[in-house]
């Protein structure tokens, strides 16, 4: 890397031998297996409970695992989709390769934990209870020529299998509701982009001698299984911060400024919210808003040019009217929902991100970068830190340092602040 392009030097005397050692505790291990036991006692219940509470919802669960685990069943479904892909090769091979993506990044990038997270979950219910009332009760589909069409693209369909459970016309509702959701995703992907590139992309020589290498390696090897090695920019179109959208990870360049232990904890940071899918709740989030405003979008814009067509111009204009300011209500509603999650989930985030940095071995700078912008107590710093998607620095300092003190002992944070403690004023 050019010093004299990013006009500054960093000397790395960090090594990985160098950081703290996370301490036995005792209680944080009774604390897991007491978890532990409280889920596996939840499981037994959910099991016991279940059939005899939900006997139908029961004998779908149990012929849906049949579909996978079943070898004569799982051969029908192949079988299924060889004669669909005779009949219809572009249509079976489009969804093949959207199921083989679904799978790919579902399961071996392990994006179904942010399909898990609360706002992700109510924000995609949301969504889909709306297209299903506006495909099947405002527009009634089921009733149009198209959807016989539709039964006989449906029956060879891979997922029909799957589906069958809830029954043949919940199945092929519940089909049409995916496809939606799934023809909104690539829209949001394609035109709002999953991720930002800011910046100058650093290469392998650039993040070992900012000293992001040291951070990477102190990952757990289990979470570099399920996601892919992040990409990290180096910027100056903003001053003294950083963030993470999608794989990529965006940082001011006067952050190094500040010192090795202040960026690299600043990089811990950012590396919780990509290992904890922050972004990818936030997209998928997005995606259900999208779900709403698009389809609206697209009739109100067919509305607006049969608006100048004689004899139709007053009839559309109205109903283009109408269904503009149905979509501005409706649009209104999901974002204000989102954003109630978001400063929910934010905070959460910015705990859970915090804490990463801690369990690194970097808590420490990401302590001191916070540090600067910490104000004393007072009734605007209070109400700021609420209404904040972060939480207050002074609040996020006080548990950096609880954590740190909790995993590395008192004698550590004494030790950095004999070093850093009046690092800045």
């Amino acid at each position: 890397m050019s010093s004299n392009y990013y006009n500054y030097e960093v000397k790395n005397d960090t090594t990985y031998e160098e950081m703290p050692r996370k301490r036995f505790s005792l209680i944080g291990l009774l604390s897991k297996i007491r978890n532990l036991c409280f889920l596996i006692l939840l499981v037994i219940l959910i099991f016991t409970a279940w059939p005899s509470l939900h006997t139908e919802s029961y004998l779908c669960f149990r012929l849906i695992v049949g579909l996978i685990f079943n070898k004569e069943i799982f051969s029908l479904v192949v079988s299924s989709f060889i004669e669909g892909f005779n009949l219809q090769p572009i249509a079976r091979s489009i969804e093949l390769l959207v199921l083989v993506v679904c799978v790919w990044k579902l399961i071996f990038r392990g994006k179904i934990l942010a399909f898990l997270r609360i706002k992700s979950i109510v924000m995609l219910s949301l969504a889909s209870y709306w297209i299903y009332l506006i495909l099947f009760y405002a527009l009634n589909i089921t009733t149009l020529p198209i959807w016989s069409e539709y039964a006989s693209f449906f029956i060879y369909s891979p997922m029909f299998c799957w589906l069958y459970p809830l029954g043949l016309d919940m199945a092929m509702k519940a089909y049409a509701v995916i496809i939606v959701l799934i023809a909104c995703y690539l829209a949001t992907v394609i035109f709002y982009g999953s991720s930002v590139r800011e910046g100058q992309r650093l290469d392998r020589d650039d993040m070992e001698e900012l000293g992001i290498n040291d951070v990477l390696r102190r990952v757990n090897p289990i979470r570099k299984i399920f996601l892919p090695r992040p990409r990290f920019y180096a910027t100056d179109t903003f001053s003294q911060n950083a963030y993470s959208s999608g794989r990529n990870i965006v940082i001011a360049l006067d952050i190094f400024d500040e010192g090795i232990e202040v960026a690299q904890g600043v990089i811990a940071h950012e590396l919780g919210h990509y290992y904890h899918y922050d972004t990818d709740a936030s997209l998928i989030c997005n995606v259900a808003i999208n779900t709403v405003t698009f389809p609206l979008m697209i009739v109100t814009f067919i509305a607006r040019i049969l608006s100048h067509i004689p004899f139709l111009g007053i009839a559309a204009g109205i109903y283009g009217l109408l269904l503009s300011v149905f979509g501005a209500i409706t649009g209104i509603i999901f974002n204000i929902i989102n954003l109630v999650f978001y400063w929910i989930d934010g905070k959460w985030a910015e705990r859970s991100a915090d804490m990463f940095s801690v369990v690194l071995g970097y808590g420490f700078g990401n302590y001191l970068f916070l540090s600067k912008y910490t104000e004393g107590f007072s009734l605007r710093a209070l109400i700021s830190g609420f209404l904040d998607v972060h939480p207050g620095t002074r609040s996020r300092c006080r548990y950096i340092k609880k954590r740190i003190i909790r995993y590395y002992g008192e004698d550590y944070w004494d030790s950095c602040v004999a070093v850093y403690g009046d690092y800045y004023v």
